[in-house]
């Protein structure tokens, strides 16, 4: 298991920083070039590196909350005010151009007060699940509301459904599907496990429907300020310690 974890890491640790440095390499050849250096091209090769850097500091930070979620700790939150769409359409703009035309989001903007980094890639984690695990070239929908003051996200995709007793392990770290490890998708086994982390440090929660002919969608039910969840924890924590 560790020699496949590791291999894992490495090869998907591997994509995100050497585009990262082509395209830093990119600027410096474009910089040498003097007068002949087209601003436009350099600014496409920086937001390269940038979105990759940012992939691969995404992919780290997933790795270590998943450490803190194996010895029974909550996942660290920073509590700010998020616009949820906001936080979906900078997911959507980091994928390719392929993957963007199947999303269909749809809903109302909602503002709550969250994590925006790690509901951020608690959702990435969902819509990256979504494309890879769904039928080819079939739409991805993510659907927005609010509800009695808390917010419902879902994601949902078509293809084969996730038998019974896979979604009663589908959000424990390391482990994933049967069928998915039988097949040829790579995968850490983190990112349902980081989902589950992040939703229930904002005192919410995630749930999973699939079966044949409709697909499947996960649901992330979260309260619109999760400020009071954040403070019930850290009550918690210092009353572990007195003990």
């Amino acid at each position: 298991f560790r020699e496949q974890f590791v291999t894992t890491l490495s090869h998907d640790l591997r994509t995100p920083l050497g585009a990262a440095q082509m395209s830093a390499e990119l600027i410096l050849q474009c910089l040498k070039n003097g007068a002949d250096v087209a601003l436009d091209e350099i600014r496409i090769f920086a937001e390269r590196t940038g979105k990759n850097t940012r992939r691969a500091d995404r992919m780290i930070n997933d790795l270590l909350d998943a450490s803190v979620m194996q010895i029974g700790e909550m996942v660290p939150l920073k509590i700010s005010e998020v616009e949820i769409l906001s936080v979906v359409d900078e997911i959507i703009e980091d994928l390719s151009p392929d993957d963007q035309k199947r999303i269909a989001v749809s809903g109302a903007a909602l503002k709550g007060f969250w994590d925006g980094d790690s509901l951020r890639r608690a959702i990435e984690n969902l819509i990256t699940n979504a494309i890879k695990y769904g039928e080819p070239d079939s739409p991805i929908e993510v659907r927005v509301k609010g509800e009695h003051e808390r917010l419902v996200l879902e994601v949902k995709n078509q293809g084969q459904p996730i038998p019974k007793e896979d979604q009663e392990v589908l959000f424990q770290v390391y482990r994933r599907a049967q069928a998915v490890r039988a097949g040829n998708k790579r995968g850490w086994g983190i990112g349902l496990a980081l989902v589950r982390g992040v939703t229930e440090a904002h005192g919410g929660s995630i749930s999973v429907d699939s079966g044949p002919g409709k697909g499947t969608t996960f649901v992330v039910d979260l309260p619109q300020d999760a400020r009071p969840f954040q403070k019930e924890k850290n009550i918690n924590r210092v009353f572990i310690l007195m003990k």
